[in-house]
């Protein structure tokens, strides 16, 4: 489902941002997309490589983008801003399509992620991923987690047991399921993990061993994952590099670790912690900016 609209973006210095809020009530303002420099960094581990070609925001800037059905209430709404706005701010006005959820989202080869509202209107021949639509990583659109379902789909999950860590919306873990793996032990620190993947393993019908919390609290509620064959993990290596150097000493040989999430630029960086922890890299794969690894213990 997708709708015209006229896209208004302010663009400035993230000092006026205090400034400009003020223009708004407080139920208008929540309707804006907000992009900031900063945060968008933190978001990727502060590798301004990662970034998405296209971007424009540089640093120490912020965009406020608002959005209109006609043109007459987008030129109307910046020739009102003109009058308020004193500091210096560039102004663009874009007619754009937004694709509104529920989605349907072509993930990979043998999968498509379907929104709940969605599912009876996929007639396709892959097999459905069926999500809720909630505020949690794992939609299947970003680069990185398509990466990893290339590296699932050319590995064998029958019958063996998984872990996915940091699973977000279970995204990964349906997908092992789905490819059939045993069991599948999925653990996330994010809030409100468990109320998203409860509703998500109804909707596939899955069964998924589920941890809040991290990979301490994780290990000590069970002792099956010692068995694992096969470790998911799609994060920034800021997380999962510390994660995966906690969890090896108890791992098996065996275990499969498939990993993406590395923006490419930092690529000696992740080499040299596989080195160092002893892993082997069997396959390595790219997306846009960003790498994944299929590894092995030496």
């Amino acid at each position: 489902m997708s709708n015209d609209f006229i896209k208004c973006s302010f663009l400035f210095k993230k000092e006026y941002a205090e400034q400009f809020e003020s223009f708004f009530p407080e139920e208008f303002l929540l309707q804006a997309v907000v992009e900031d420099y900063e945060l968008l960094m933190e978001e990727i581990d502060n590798d301004s490589l990662a970034l998405p070609n296209n971007l424009t925001l540089k640093e120490g800037e912020v965009r406020y983008s608002f959005f209109f059905e006609t043109e007459k209430k987008a030129n109307d709404f910046v020739e009102n801003m003109k009058e308020k706005i004193s500091f210096p701010i560039k102004i663009e006005n874009n007619k754009i399509k937004i694709y509104l959820f529920p989605k349907i989202i072509d993930i990979s080869k043998q999968f498509v992620v379907v929104f709940e509202e969605k599912m009876s209107e996929y007639k396709g021949k892959k097999e459905k991923i069926v999500l809720s639509s909630s505020q949690i990583f794992g939609t299947g659109e970003h680069p990185t987690t398509r990466l990893m379902f290339e590296f699932m789909e050319k590995e064998n999950f029958n019958n063996k047991i998984i872990i996915d860590a940091g699973a977000g919306s279970l995204v990964l873990s349906i997908g092992a399921k789905k490819l059939g793996a045993k069991s599948v032990f999925a653990f996330d620190i994010a809030d409100n993990f468990l109320k998203i993947a409860k509703k998500n393993m109804k909707l596939n019908n899955c069964d998924i061993d589920l941890t809040q919390g991290d990979e301490k609290i994780f290990m000590k509620k069970k002792e099956f994952w010692k068995n694992s064959d096969i470790f998911l993990c799609n994060m920034l290596p800021k997380f999962s590099l510390p994660l995966i150097k906690h969890l090896l000493p108890f791992l098996p040989q065996k275990t499969i670790y498939i990993l993406s999430g590395f923006p490419k630029s930092h690529i000696t960086e992740y080499m040299h912690f596989f080195e160092k922890n002893g892993l082997k890299i069997l396959e390595q794969l790219q997306k846009d900016e960003w790498l994944g690894f299929k590894l092995q213990k030496i």
